[in-house]
């Protein structure tokens, strides 16, 4: 079986996309843009490929614009309650109060000697 290009795969896909929303729809348009891209893509590979540099640079701009989008919702809708929720609480888990009323600091002094038994079976 031969290895069809990344242009030809394009095409097809795009000639049966257009060919499936014509079926949903029933808009004689979407059957125009099939058969134009069809017969365009029959006619010239350069018009072809041309085709196809157009579709990836549509799609490219179309990742670009929902991955800002997609990532605006996340961060309004989940994780802006929480830090609400948090700040309602005053609950910052970073923070002691306890540790920091006791030395002035946050800093945790911890004075431990290490042997060699504490560096086996780490995980």
């Amino acid at each position: 079986m031969k290895n069809t290009n990344h242009s030809t795969k394009t095409l097809l896909v795009l000639v049966t996309g257009f060919l499936v929303l014509y079926l949903i729809f029933k808009w004689i348009y979407f059957l125009y843009i099939a058969a134009g891209i069809g017969v365009l893509s029959i006619i010239s590979e350069r018009l072809g490929n041309g085709i196809v540099y157009v579709w990836d640079k549509f799609g490219q701009a179309l990742a670009w614009l929902n991955s800002r989008i997609l990532l605006s919702i996340i961060f309004f809708v989940v994780l802006t309650p929480f830090a609400w929720l948090a700040r309602l609480r005053k609950h910052n888990p970073v923070r002691e109060k306890r540790q920091l009323e006791k030395t002035g600091s946050y800093y945790k002094v911890r004075n431990y000697q290490y042997t060699g038994a504490d560096l086996e079976e780490m995980w």
